[in-house]
């Protein structure tokens, strides 16, 4: 993002080698952060799939016509997955989900009545810079070709099954944020949007989503990647920046004339060079009762009391 003080053509890019197939891309995490798969308790199989992540250099403002290459979707590492098991589940009190391990919870997020599936090592907080690259085989996952990756188990989408409530609040207490259109309630709303099965002729059981990104989401990061240009920015995002000519020859920045994004395709992956993972935990493994024991048990138990006479080393 610029500052008064440098100019667009200082604006760098850190991924010089970023459409070669092999090439390792820094990413910066911008949406879904966090553990979707076990705070969320409606389409969090699809939740736990993604983040949305600005390609660095981050500082790099979307424009109308360079927005779907600075902005993308990546995949998360697959034994970082949370699914239904059984389907949906008349209630969320008895709903069971299961890792990759098949490791089970039952019950509502964050009020879980079995609670075994550990939580993810590392978490993905906002303005964690990842390393991602692209996804080799030509058939990548594009919700407009049906692919399962868009799908999820559960097709509720009633107002209160939309938002990630208040645990995703990063630059919830902005005053810029909360003056915005929606202000926290767009903040905390999810990253997906129905697109909706029956359009795409296919027999599921389930429906499709896009992945979205808001505006208050993407502005949020800004302002919290880069607080000392906070000014600046809040310029930018209520067209009255002094770059406005430059931005107008690239279309304009991208959210002065749409309040959300749609993406339709993930290309990338993240190569989970942290090691993130779901830890393994015998913590809550129950003691095994065999029956019939191969325990010595005596056949007899006498009850008495036992006279102990202590010996005593006196000094001479």
């Amino acid at each position: 993002m610029p500052s008064t003080s440098q100019t667009v053509q200082n604006i760098g890019i850190t991924n010089k080698n970023e459409n070669q197939p092999d090439a390792l891309i820094d990413m910066t995490v911008i949406g879904n952060y966090g553990d979707p798969g076990l705070n969320e308790d409606f389409q969090f199989d699809l939740l736990s799939t993604f983040l949305i992540c600005a390609i660095e250099s981050s500082n790099r403002t979307v424009t109308q016509n360079r927005f779907d290459s600075l902005i993308v979707v990546v995949k998360r590492p697959q034994n970082l997955w949370i699914e239904y098991q059984g389907g949906i589940a008349s209630s969320t009190a008895t709903q069971i989900r299961v890792d990759n391990n098949l490791n089970a919870n039952v019950g509502q997020a964050g009020n879980f009545s079995t609670n075994v599936i550990p939580q993810i090592n590392i978490p993905y907080n906002m303005g964690d810079t990842i390393k991602a690259k692209l996804i080799k085989n030509t058939d990548y996952p594009s919700v407009l070709m049906g692919d399962t990756f868009f799908q999820s188990a559960d097709n509720r989408w009633t107002p209160t099954q939309q938002s990630y409530y208040s645990w995703y609040n990063q630059g919830a207490s902005l005053p810029y944020i909360a003056n915005q259109m929606g202000g926290l309630a767009a903040l905390q709303q999810k990253t997906i949007t129905p697109y909706g099965s029956n359009s795409l002729n296919l027999n599921t059981n389930g429906d499709f989503f896009y992945i979205c990104l808001n505006k208050v989401q993407y502005e949020s990061f800004c302002i919290n990647q880069y607080p000392t240009q906070t000014a600046d920015l809040i310029n930018l995002f209520t067209n009255q920046s002094n770059f406005n000519s430059f931005y107008q020859q690239n279309g304009g920045y991208y959210f002065s004339q749409n309040t959300s994004y749609n993406f339709c395709s993930v290309q990338y992956e993240d190569a989970n060079l942290a090691g993130r993972k779901r830890e393994t935990t015998t913590s809550c493994i129950p003691t095994v009762v065999v029956s019939p024991s191969s325990f010595v048990v005596p056949s007899v138990r006498a009850i008495g009391t036992v006279n102990y006479s202590p010996t005593y080393i006196l000094q001479s």
